[in-house]
């Protein structure tokens, strides 16, 4: 129980709760945009955990987390362009 007060308090393990929440609550939206975006921002809480936990960082997960958030990016940008071009109207 000690252990786990402890995590409370460290700003460290904020960011891994962050993360988790921001993840958890992008399920819940259905607008691509704003699911895309929320993603973004939990993976960006994660990766700073990832950096700062540790006197050495862990790479591996850096790495996983890193190419899901380029992953995540083009479908955002796919999403947004999608959206653009049928929004124009025509000539």
């Amino acid at each position: 129980m000690d252990e786990v007060m402890a995590a409370m308090v460290d700003p460290i393990g904020w960011l891994v709760l962050i993360g988790a929440g921001l993840h958890a609550i992008g399920g819940a939206f259905r607008d691509q945009i704003v699911l895309r975006t929320i993603l973004l921002a939990g993976s960006f809480h994660y990766l700073a955990y990832y950096f700062a936990v540790t006197d050495d960082p862990l790479w591996p997960a850096i790495l996983g987390t890193g190419a899901t958030m380029c992953g995540n990016t083009v479908g955002l940008v796919r999403v947004i362009l999608a959206r653009r071009r049928d929004r124009r109207v025509p000539a």
